[in-house]
């Protein structure tokens, strides 16, 4: 109620429906492993003269570890009107629904891609997720035919990983005293992952896609264990 999404105060259930940072399946991978070189290793853990120990300097302390997570299905879209595109300022908090309006899942993100100048990417004939035609202004002081959430029209999902590549560097026989070094790269693999879904009715690419996101970013760091 405090976002304005609770219409009527005297029907609760109303609001019922699913939460609006619901996502029906997540995939999340956390992985590491450790290279079995080096000291305390498995293979060439000598650092008893100093050519085992500029072998252990090379090949030995080095891990790698990642993040996966996909999520085929974003959130739910909320309805026109909610979090912005108000029909009418104090009068109306929703949109409504045109006669004989169905609902329909369509993940034609590509086609419906709003682009760094605001337009869609693929030229004015292109058409977003949402159709124009199927919402109609509610009437002032009247309330919405249309729950606020639509359930089976999601915003896109996404995927990523993360990795990040360790170096171990020890300075003393005393095992937890080390130099590590990391590079951690956010989203190694580049992929392109959408943004959500232009969910008002005034706006000249509504239905679009809010353009991509989630390039990678590299970072590099050190941490002194003593």
């Amino acid at each position: 109620a405090g976002r304005g999404l609770l219409q009527d105060p005297h029907n609760l259930m109303e609001g019922y429906g699913v939460a609006l940072y619901e996502r029906p399946q997540t995939v999340l991978l956390n992985y590491s492993y450790e290279l079995p070189f080096g000291r305390g290793r498995q293979f060439m853990n000598s650092t008893d003269n100093w050519g085992g120990k500029i072998l252990n300097g090379f090949v030995g302390g080095w891990s790698v570890a990642g993040v996966s997570t996909y999520s085929p299905k974003g959130t739910p879209v909320l309805l026109p009107g909610v979090d912005g595109g108000n029909t009418a300022p104090g009068a109306a908090i929703r949109w409504s629904l045109a006669d004989g309006t169905n609902a329909q899942r369509s993940t034609d993100y590509s086609k419906a891609l709003i682009g760094g100048d605001g337009n869609f990417a693929q030229g004015s004939s292109a058409q977003g997720v949402l159709n124009p035609a199927a919402f109609t202004r509610t009437p002032d002081y009247t309330l919405s035919n249309s729950p606020f959430v639509f359930p089976n029209i999601r915003n896109p999902g996404f995927f990523t990983t993360d990795a990040t590549l360790l170096k171990k560097f020890h300075f003393s026989e005393v095992d937890s005293r080390y130099l590590e070094a990391r590079i951690e790269a956010l989203n190694i693999f580049n992929h392109a992952n959408f943004n959500d879904i232009d969910n008002d009715p005034d706006s000249s690419t509504f239905g679009g896609v809010k353009g991509k996101t989630g390039q990678r970013l590299m970072q590099i760091g050190l941490r002194l264990f003593f």
